[in-house]
């Protein structure tokens, strides 16, 4: 990773400088458990730990042509990669979040101002990863 890098994932570098800022925020995550349930003949179900869930992380990014950042190609290239079934570790504060990578499921885009010559000025990006265990 980059000088002043905080993290990334896909290829997209999660930086702040004086000269670009390109942050997640707003992250949430959760994980889970998995259980079976086995019925009983005449009494209660029992159930039976199987193993850990999936984590998955849902978090923002502002994208803004002034810090340095060309939102029409984020945008692009993330959708890009949703499609694609990218598989990548999403790594935050140089440790990734899991032992193992994670796919994106879903991402969604809020478009801001469109200038008539330089095209979109800003945007907001809405990323959805869920892990892959192979």
């Amino acid at each position: 990773m980059a000088w002043g890098s905080i993290g990334c994932y896909a290829g997209l570098i999660f930086t702040v400088s004086s000269w670009r800022v390109l942050t997640p925020a707003n992250i949430t995550g959760s994980t889970s458990s998995n259980w079976a349930t086995h019925s009983v003949i005449g009494g209660k179900d029992k159930s039976e730990y199987t193993g850990p869930g999936l984590k998955s992380y849902q978090f923002e990014i502002q994208l803004v042509s002034k810090l340095g950042v060309n939102p029409r190609k984020i945008f692009d290239a993330l959708m890009k990669h949703c499609e694609a079934g990218t598989i990548d570790y999403f790594i935050l504060n140089n440790k990734p979040m899991s032992q193992n990578p994670f796919k994106l499921t879903k991402v969604t885009t809020g478009w801001g101002a469109v200038h008539r010559f330089w095209g979109l000025k800003d945007g907001k990006v809405t990323l959805t990863l869920e892990e892959y265990a192979p």
